[in-house]
């Protein structure tokens, strides 16, 4: 029983939000090549809920389309920034959009997005980028577990 617990533990999860089915299965395919396991949503509120219903640290990174029904992805980025726990700041959350012109980009970050990607994007960009903000976690734990000793 413990070792499920330890496992648990370290599974890497990611919230995917994106309202097209395809894209969504394309992008769960991307994400699980490298590791994650992928809980997938298709609205922003249904992000916000599922986040803030979490334990602290549950989800490793968030994949969200910022053009959806309900509620769209820059409003979700702005509520999950604000609420209230430590990992609703440094969560990393990628901003994906078929719009690409420049205030696209520039609503993405100031609303809190961590990054930007254009539709349609290819598996190597989204798994480097994905990769850059792991290596990013685990200097980060790194340094959390030396500064304990």
């Amino acid at each position: 029983m413990g070792n499920n617990i330890e496992n648990e533990a370290f599974t890497k999860r990611a919230l995917l939000v994106e309202d097209n089915e395809i894209n969504a299965e394309i992008a769960r395919l991307q994400l699980e090549d490298i590791g994650y396991e992928v809980e997938w949503v298709a609205n922003g509120a249904r992000a916000v809920e599922c986040f803030g219903d979490s334990e602290q640290g549950y989800y490793r990174l968030i994949l969200m389309d910022i053009m959806m029904p309900v509620m769209d992805g820059l409003e979700a980025i702005r509520i999950i920034r604000n609420l209230n726990r430590e990992d609703s700041k440094t969560i990393p959350i990628i901003a994906i959009t078929a719009n690409a012109f420049p205030e696209d980009k520039e609503q993405s970050f100031s609303n809190g997005a961590s990054c930007f990607i254009p539709k349609p994007y290819g598996k190597k960009q989204l798994q480097d980028i994905v990769k850059s903000f792991e290596e990013k976690y685990e200097v980060e734990q790194s340094e959390e577990s030396s500064s304990l000793v």
